[in-house]
């Protein structure tokens, strides 16, 4: 009796292993499918490293703030587009995006005359927080968290 117990259990644990594995295949599939489109600006959030600290920003947070807040469009051939007004405002003029796991790469590449640029492009590390059909969530370098709903 204490065999068969154990043997079911080993089942259903390798089973729901296995069930696993697949979903989590058709999840990323999935989720390219849902980030992909235009997505427009709703919310931005600061987040403390510490209770109590407020950071002081700087002309670089104050772009990474102004990139933010801008409307995206991820295409499927992994370009994208940002809403023009950010775009001048940081001097961006294209930009392009790779999802990696539960990461988008987002590649900007800036004008040379832009100030406060020094390098030609910038790929920003954002973590998905959470993606629905008609919600994104996303997470830069732990500084600030973005909403943005199509």
């Amino acid at each position: 009796m204490m065999t068969q117990l154990i043997s079911t259990k080993t089942v259903l644990v390798l089973c729901t292993i296995f069930m696993c594995l697949g979903l989590s295949t058709q999840a990323q599939h999935a989720e390219k499918e849902q980030i992909m489109g235009e997505w427009k600006f709703v919310e931005i959030t600061l987040k403390s490293p510490k209770t109590g600290y407020v950071p002081a920003f700087q002309d670089k947070e104050i772009g990474f703030m102004r990139i933010c807040m801008a409307n995206y469009n991820f295409n499927q051939d992994g370009s994208m587009s940002l809403s023009e007004r950010y775009m001048k405002n940081n001097g961006a003029n294209s930009a392009s995006w790779v999802l990696e796991g539960e990461t988008i790469n987002i590649t900007y590449n800036f004008n040379e005359d832009t100030p406060g640029h020094t390098n030609k492009s910038e790929t920003l590390p954002w973590t998905i927080v959470s993606v629905s059909e008609d919600t994104l969530t996303i997470d830069l370098m732990g500084l600030f968290t973005v909403k943005l709903e199509k």
